[in-house]
């Protein structure tokens, strides 16, 4: 199932270096990493059913949850482009489990919250951790 899941982790691979490089994430960026991943969730839906979409649906909003949630609390330290990405990144990972895409997004923030506390710095950007948690996630689901 995950196959076509790998056609989308380019573009987010070019969204992390971006945000990484400098600190913004690129509208223009997201909605092409969305497009593909609506192309994946759409294929996948052709051939294991419709259910694939509602998945894919959940587990955007779980992704996009606990962003959410941070970005209304401190709008300062999250950005909107942090939230649309986790809601792509949900929509990609929900397929497998609408679950792991609420957990590839705490394995990002337990992630960048280590790196600012190594660091000692007060901002860091996430999508390079939300990158890394969501291939993370496709390598293990594809293991298991």
């Amino acid at each position: 199932m995950t196959t076509a899941m790998w056609a989308a982790v380019p573009f987010l691979a070019v969204v992390a270096v971006d945000d990484f490089r400098h600190r913004r994430i690129r509208n223009r960026d997201v909605v092409v990493f969305a497009v593909v991943t609506g192309c994946v969730a759409v294929t996948l839906a052709i051939d294991r059913g419709g259910h694939v979409l509602l998945q894919a649906a959940l587990g955007a909003c779980l992704a996009a949850a606990p962003l959410v949630v941070a970005a209304l609390a401190q709008p300062a330290r999250m950005g909107g482009g942090d939230v649309k990405l986790a809601v792509v990144v949900g929509g990609l990972l929900g397929p497998i489990s609408p679950w792991l895409s609420l957990a590839a997004v705490a394995g990002a923030l337990v992630l960048t919250l280590a790196l600012m506390a190594f660091r000692a710095v007060p901002h860091a950007p996430i999508a390079p951790a939300l990158a890394a948690s969501a291939v993370t996630t496709l390598l293990l689901s594809a293991v298991l």
